[in-house]
């Protein structure tokens, strides 16, 4: 099913938020929100303002019914964002970037990466 339309929402919190992740002994605090947990979060609220039967009706059903490529909506996981800037996870691929070798172990340890690096590195 081709993509009709996205829509961007931005995050504020009106307290601090842990999201933490599973660590060796220690839990350790991700940096972003999984998609998984904003799906759970958006189901626990439907279900907190209409109820159990409407979140399995309104909600679960539609993504039972086929056997999938006909998902009424996809989300993403929600990452950073300084103002206006967005910030993406850093590619994972090889990348064909000569910095010197200071940069080059700042660039290693990098995480995030803002919208147009990110779109520079992909492409």
């Amino acid at each position: 099913m081709p993509l009709l339309s996205s829509y961007r929402y931005r995050l504020h919190f009106r307290s601090p938020l842990h999201i933490g992740e599973r660590g060796v002994g220690l839990e350790e605090t991700r940096t972003h929100v999984p998609a998984d947990t904003l799906f759970s979060a958006l189901c626990s609220m439907w279900r907190e303002l209409y109820g159990v039967e409407a979140l399995c009706e309104d909600v679960l059903d539609w993504f039972t019914e086929d056997e999938g490529g006909n998902e009424p909506f996809l989300l993403s996981s929600a990452f950073p964002f300084a103002g206006s800037v967005r910030f993406f996870p850093k590619p994972l691929a090889q990348l064909k970037v000569k910095v010197n070798e200071d940069a080059d172990k700042v660039f290693k340890r990098t995480r995030f990466v803002s919208e147009e690096i990110f779109t520079a590195l992909v492409s």
